[in-house]
């Protein structure tokens, strides 16, 4: 019986057969340890109708969120009028809700706190949170690698003043398996390595058996393609399972010394 299923419900692209409509953002359903977790929501309601059709009852425990950029919660506007069961629990970091702009456009969350609060219970926080026996909530990422800086352009408003946004808010979950930790990244604008590691020092475990979802290289220069490749290498990842903001250079490198796996819409993997 597997412990993990992590299924794709919106990325960039489609796997094939699938009949599944793809578009620039992310979207996770998780089933881990009995728990249910809608991990991000896309640009808009097109991982309402994916998930339709790919047979999931949309009835998650938590819903969590990677970080406040809109292709990863723009979908929330189409949960406005949904009445859950049971409300879901909506963790996020403290940032999520704060005005964002890149290129001079509005790019954060297109919901309020007050509004997300009527169909959730909204957990804020920068600590770790354990949403199952092997789940985790990674909280704020440490950054310790120097290759892994933020992509710059992208500005935040704090105390009504526009500051370069460092994305303090980005952040990702690591699944406990038999084999090794799962990383489940929306983005990786904290840096992929950075992750791995906050995930080793929270959990006390090492091995990586799998890297799934975006790790944002897809506008950086090979140099930090190649340390990125060799991070992976050192902490012996067994698969990769990358999309969305990761791109076809860093993809097509890593193919060639790496287990990348194919992802797209409609991909399902257990552990």
């Amino acid at each position: 019986m597997s412990l993990l299923t992590v299924t794709i419900l919106v990325e960039n692209t489609t796997l094939p057969g699938t009949g599944l409509t793809p578009e620039d953002g992310f979207s996770a359903y998780i089933e881990a340890d009995g728990t249910s977790i809608l991990f991000d929501t896309g640009q808009s309601g097109i991982f309402l109708e994916n998930a339709k059709k790919l047979g999931i009852n949309l009835n998650p425990d938590y819903l969590v969120l990677s970080h406040g950029h809109r292709d990863h919660t723009g979908g929330l506007a189409a949960l406005s009028d949904t009445t859950f069961p049971q409300p879901p629990v909506c963790i996020g970091h403290p940032h999520l809700f704060y005005r964002k702009f890149k290129k001079g456009s509005e790019f954060g969350i297109p919901v309020t706190e007050e509004a997300l609060s009527r169909i959730c219970t909204l957990r804020l926080t920068k600590e770790p949170v354990w949403l199952s026996e092997n789940l985790l909530f990674l909280g704020e990422i440490p950054r310790r690698h120097g290759h892994e800086l933020p992509e710059a352009g992208r500005v935040v408003l704090i105390d009504g003043k526009e500051v370069p946004d460092l994305l303090p808010d980005d952040t990702a979950l690591v699944y406990r398996s038999p084999g090794g930790q799962v990383i489940i990244s929306g983005c990786a604008h904290s840096g992929i390595c950075n992750i791995i590691d906050q995930a080793i020092r929270v959990t006390g475990t090492g091995e990586v058996a799998a890297v799934i979802g975006g790790i944002h290289l897809y506008t950086s220069d090979k140099e930090r393609i190649a340390a990125t490749g060799e991070f992976f290498r050192e902490k012996g990842v067994k698969a990769l399972y990358l999309c969305h903001c990761t791109g076809s250079t860093a993809i097509s490198t890593f193919s060639r010394s790496l287990p990348v796996k194919p992802c797209g819409c409609g991909c399902r993997i257990t552990i």
